[in-house]
């Protein structure tokens, strides 16, 4: 059966049957979601994974933080020359970013910045990171939790593919 369009149960819209992931199971051979409703459903579904995941870790900090560090330390000492050069890549290839976070480092370590300890967004305390929206302007931050923090990089590469595309 070659079905040329069909609705999305989720957003019931009319699209091309190219706008479906295929499912042998269903009569037409589609899933009955769009791509575009699949994937927020995917990205909802490991975001609220990712926050049981901060919750059970919030509870359980002092124990999730001691066995981090000492596994951090350990593999730090056995791997010294693989992180060096790695990261060497990582400023060479991204050195507006790198330039940025040396800026903000310094900014702190001055005490010209004060760390946040409370994501703006949602108001957690676990794992509250600077994120920089543009790195042209490096003491621009925004307080965000780890969380937060992926889905505003998430979005900004979103933006970032919308507007390459475009041109």
């Amino acid at each position: 059966m070659v079905i040329d369009a069909k609705e999305c149960t989720h957003c019931k819209e009319v699209k091309p049957s190219s706008e479906f992931h295929k499912r042998s199971r269903n009569k037409s051979g589609l899933r009955s979601w769009c791509c575009k409703c699949e994937r927020v459903r995917r990205l909802e579904r490991v975001d609220q994974e990712r926050l049981s995941v901060v919750r059970y870790r919030e509870a359980h900090r002092e124990e999730y933080r001691a066995y981090h560090r000492e596994y951090s330390r350990k593999y730090n000492e056995n791997h010294v020359d693989q992180n060096r050069e790695y990261n060497r890549r990582w400023r060479e290839s991204n050195p507006d970013k790198y330039r940025a976070r040396v800026a903000f480092a310094m900014a702190i370590n001055n005490k010209s910045i004060k760390r946040v300890d409370v994501c703006s967004v949602c108001g957690s305390n676990y794992f509250v990171d600077a994120h920089h929206e543009d790195y042209s302007k490096p003491l621009e931050v925004q307080w965000l939790c780890r969380l937060c923090h992926r889905k505003a990089d998430r979005a900004r590469r979103d933006r970032l593919v919308d507007v390459s595309t475009r041109t």
